[in-house]
């Protein structure tokens, strides 16, 4: 049984936050990815709608995960966010059928 888990983590940039919240997500791939457990950890912007990201990540397993939910750089993150952010963060989470 494939116990890898898949993350959709939609977020959508305040009006004239765009660029700031594409910079701020690009800094969370490298120490992401240098997480044990985590495979991918890819971003993502919309083709038409340069307000619109999303990350798409792949962890070993549900540990891998609520590990990296517990990291500094993501907690950083939290703390900061609600001022890039027009919507609350949409997160999916995702198994391979």
């Amino acid at each position: 049984m494939d116990n890898k888990v898949i993350v959709q983590a939609e977020f959508k940039a305040k009006s004239g936050q765009e660029a700031a919240l594409k910079e701020q997500l690009l800094k969370l791939r490298e120490p992401t990815l240098a997480e044990t457990g985590c495979i991918t950890y890819d971003l993502h912007e919309g083709l038409n709608d340069s307000s619109q990201f999303f990350f798409y990540e792949i962890y070993e397993n549900m540990a891998a995960l609520e590990s990296h939910r517990q990291t500094d750089h993501l907690q950083q993150w939290f703390a900061v966010m609600d001022g890039y952010l027009a919507q609350p963060v949409k997160v999916q989470l995702w198994r391979v059928a």
